[in-house]
């Protein structure tokens, strides 16, 4: 499987870099973890950790304002379910709802541009691989699921996020067909 290819990650997490830097995205906003390639091989990924708050932290704690096993405190987000050796993960800095919305601005602004302008673009942005780090900037990590359009596929999927935008959900539904997905 692609994902435990080490050596296409590395290469997927660089392009991704390149792609973004010739876009002219503002590094105080957005943040991709350094690779240490001397330090990598097909088996093995050195990246720099990125500090911050995972987007699944940030919703949980949301679902969670009045589940007994979570608390705020201090600005901090501590379970009191989970084991002290997990709790570094846990226990992290929760940014105000601002900061948040403006990362979630950022985070599809970047999506846009992967998928319309590059083609190429980041399969895997679930929760768990979107951080919102210091400063209030956003953190992509997980590059081992990424993947190309064709011009053509990137005009189909325009065509159908604008359809879905004016809520023609028949016109949607021919969209989708139209894209010949497996």
């Amino acid at each position: 499987p692609h994902e435990l290819d080490f050596q296409r990650e590395l290469s997927n997490l660089e392009r991704m870099r390149q792609n973004l830097i010739r876009s002219g995205y503002d590094t105080s906003k957005l943040i991709l973890p350094m690779a240490f390639p001397e330090l990598s091989s097909s088996g093995m990924l050195t990246l720099q950790e990125l500090h911050g708050c995972f987007f699944s932290v940030l919703l949980q704690q949301s679902a969670a304002n009045s589940d007994e096993n979570s608390r705020s405190i201090n600005g901090k987000h501590e379970r009191t379910d989970v084991p002290k050796h997990r709790q570094r993960y846990e226990e992290q800095r929760i940014p105000s709802k601002e900061v948040f919305v403006s990362a979630f601005d950022m985070l599809i602004e970047v999506m846009g541009q992967m998928i319309f302008r590059d083609g190429f673009f980041h399969a895997d942005p679930h929760p768990g691989n979107i951080l919102v780090c210091e400063n209030g900037r956003l953190g992509l990590i997980d590059f081992g699921q990424c993947t190309n359009l064709t011009a053509d596929e990137r005009a189909q999927l325009c065509a159908l996020v604008l359809v879905m935008r004016n809520e023609s959900s028949w016109l949607a539904t021919l969209g989708l067909k139209s894209l010949d997905l497996e």
